[in-house]
């Protein structure tokens, strides 16, 4: 398997647990959330949120950019 192929798998992953973790909810969810929950700072929030919400609150590959984009600069040099 190409590391790109176990990338996207692992960005995948992460967004449809995301994902999964948002649909429960009842009410709105807001970025203090996404924090306490993912333990990620509050641009990152932003980010998935608005990802999650321009998808009509389902669809991993919107979320996953923007789970993409929340990675360590560690990984970037790993990108194609």
């Amino acid at each position: 398997m190409s590391e790109q192929l176990v990338k996207n798998a692992g960005v995948a992953y992460h967004a449809a647990r995301f994902i999964r973790w948002a649909d429960s909810f009842r009410r709105p969810i807001t970025p203090r959330d996404v924090m306490d929950r993912w333990n990620v700072s509050r641009a990152t929030a932003y980010r998935w949120l608005r990802g999650y919400e321009a998808a009509g609150g389902g669809n991993p590959v919107a979320i996953g950019g923007s789970i993409l984009e929340a990675r360590p600069a560690a990984t970037v040099g790993l990108q194609s």
